[in-house]
């Protein structure tokens, strides 16, 4: 299961969690914390939720990326096995090469429409990294899946 290096020097490759805060079960409702932390640099920002829902998760991550001093070049977050979806939004106007590491082996990544309907299947380097550009002010998702 591949991790980002802990020696890497460029700022931007970042290790999210979200951690719940449940007590012994997770029934009912419950107060999650995104976590972000920059390997490099160690700078972390941390965001609140309240429920787990697509919209919620999506704009508690997107207040957490607007608070960094320095632009996203690599996100790992910890998956489960049911796999992930992943959806990279660049903010400039101009095209970046975008990663994500998970660390769970995945059988397939794909790109998908925002329905989640796959579009094409992408490369993967080591079964754990996939690497694509994402043209300016561009959004672009992707599929993680055991099969």
């Amino acid at each position: 299961m591949k991790r980002i290096p802990w020696n890497e020097q460029q700022p931007g490759h970042f290790e999210v969690d979200a951690v719940h805060h449940c007590g012994i079960r997770s029934a009912g409702h419950y107060i999650r914390t995104i976590h972000t932390v920059d390997v490099a640099t160690g700078w972390t920002e941390q965001v609140a939720t309240l429920g787990r829902g697509y919209r919620v998760m999506g704009d508690r991550f997107c207040r957490n990326l607007a608070r960094l001093p320095f632009p996203v070049l690599e996100i790992h977050p910890d998956n489960g096995s049911e796999g992930l979806i992943a959806r990279f939004y660049n903010t400039e106007d101009y095209t970046v090469q975008a990663e994500v590491s998970v660390c769970r082996p995945f059988r397939r990544a794909m790109v998908v429409n925002l329905n989640e309907e796959n579009l094409r299947q992408l490369r993967t380097q080591r079964e754990s990294k996939v690497s694509l550009p994402v043209r300016g002010k561009g959004i672009v998702t992707l599929k993680f899946g055991p099969d």
